[in-house]
């Protein structure tokens, strides 16, 4: 019985020890969060997240081969959303932040690269590869249809010996 005794003062004396400290704390927090303002969103700050979400589509992540900086969760790419919205900040257009980004990170950060004497080759392969599976399916389709031909007449004219 002493032991019970003994824990039930102890509990009093620190229940009476913390009801002032606990009491200051509480209107502590209260006024704290009495005085942050909530933020109010303004269709300006909506135009421009939409706008950055869009640019950060156009965008390439250097690091990561086929995803956009929207997308991405390399290092790099925060490092990008980053300066983009810094850059958005100081009122730069989308071409000025392309044309920065272009500048340190090259044509690849670009999904459209521009179409210079560099980037031709790029622009020009895929209609060099359509034209070169068009000719050689004309060249199957006519070698066939020759191979017919021929052998016809190789059939005609071996009756034609024969008889």
């Amino acid at each position: 019985m002493g032991v019970s005794s003994r824990f039930q003062r102890l509990w009093r004396c620190s229940l009476k020890a913390c009801r002032v400290p606990w009491r200051k704390s509480l209107v502590i927090f209260c006024s704290v969060f009495s005085l942050v303002q909530h933020p109010t969103i303004t269709a300006m700050e909506l135009v421009d997240e939409s706008r950055y979400l869009a640019l950060l589509s156009e965008l390439r992540c250097p690091k990561c081969q086929h995803v956009n900086l929207l997308d991405s969760d390399a290092p790099i790419a925060e490092d990008l959303r980053a300066t983009v919205r810094s850059l958005m900040a100081e009122g730069r257009s989308d071409s000025e932040i392309k044309a920065y980004l272009r500048a340190r990170y090259g044509d690849f950060v670009l999904y459209d690269p521009p179409l210079r004497a560099s980037t031709l080759l790029l622009w020009a392969l895929p209609l060099l590869f359509a034209v070169a599976r068009a000719m050689v399916v004309l060249r199957i389709s006519l070698g066939s249809k020759n191979s017919l031909e021929t052998s016809d007449a190789s059939d005609e004219t071996a009756q034609e010996a024969d008889s």
